[in-house]
């Protein structure tokens, strides 16, 4: 990935956290009582969820199914941290990471998950 690609990406993400975030050692300013979830994109299709590899498209079933049996009070406080890899390899793959994410963002503003954070893997916040 171009130093300029990476500095837009973490740019982006900084403005997307920002929002949200609080000072280092501060509480965050995410309510995680309604639960939380963490997907980690990768550039082959497949991501893990919660710790646990499998599609894409595994991820995006899995949470359905876990939002839709929230009631709407709990869903507004539902995180669900999206991570990105920091260097995917090529521009091929810096595609396929940013596909994903778009995807995902999609997919969750679908389920109306009221908390969404992304984070790059290795680039802090």
């Amino acid at each position: 990935m171009n130093a300029t690609r990476m500095f837009a990406l973490g740019a982006a993400c900084a403005a997307f956290v920002a929002c949200a975030s609080s000072e280092p050692g501060q509480p965050s300013a995410f309510d995680h009582s309604g639960g939380e979830a963490k997907v980690v994109l990768a550039p082959d299709g497949f991501g893990t969820l919660d710790d646990e590899r499998m599609p894409l498209e595994a991820i995006v079933l899995r949470l359905r199914w876990r939002t839709r049996a929230m009631p709407a009070e709990q869903l507004q406080r539902f995180v669900v941290s999206v991570w990105l890899p920091a260097e995917p390899g090529s521009d091929e793959l810096e595609r396929r990471v940013l596909a994903a994410k778009e995807r995902m963002l999609q997919e969750l503003d679908i389920m109306d998950v009221g908390q969404v954070y992304l984070r790059v893997e290795g680039g802090g916040a």
